[in-house]
């Protein structure tokens, strides 16, 4: 009786296990910093509420673009770059005025989050000081390069004709 007990509750057991669904998944790791499915697809979703038209590439697209924030960011805090607190509550609050002025004010900015105004500055706060970190480091990469229309013609007509895509 006890083994068909035991049988029993390794089958319920296993059945419960195998029919979980997977809410979220690492997609990838850029130095310590995860990239999530769910961070992914919502990022679509915002391009989406934004009107913008949506093809099969953009997975693989706001998959670069996110490694490429990602990277940024951990080599800013390799290099030591900081961005003030101050300075990421001057862009949420502009940015907040700005999305308030294009939903019809800020009422109807909390009606469509259904959160507060110091909600939704808590929601982004990370995401904004992640965004202001990767640009500054991007500065600090690009700051001085200096190319010429002529260096980049001549870069440009170094390439084999075979080696460009063709674009339609």
């Amino acid at each position: 009786m006890k083994k068909i007990i035991l049988i029993f509750l390794l089958n319920i057991t296993s059945q419960l296990y195998h029919s979980q669904e997977i809410i979220d998944k690492v997609v990838a790791i850029v130095g310590e910093n995860p990239i999530l499915y769910s961070e992914i697809q919502g990022q679509k979703l915002q391009l989406l509420q934004q009107g913008m038209e949506l093809d099969a590439e953009m997975d693989c697209y706001l998959m670069d673009e996110f490694m490429i924030q990602q990277l940024l960011i951990h080599q800013a805090e390799i290099d030591s770059i900081e961005v003030t607190e101050d300075m990421v509550k001057v862009e949420l609050n502009q940015r907040i005025q700005y999305f308030s002025a294009q939903v019809g004010g800020t009422e109807a900015l909390e009606e469509f989050y259904g959160k507060s105004i110091e909600e939704i500055k808590e929601e982004f706060f990370e995401q904004i000081e992640d965004k202001m970190k990767a640009q500054k480091m991007q500065q600090e990469i690009t700051g001085s390069v200096v190319a010429s229309p002529k260096e980049v013609q001549s870069f440009f007509n170094n390439i084999p004709i075979d080696s460009i895509p063709f674009i339609n």
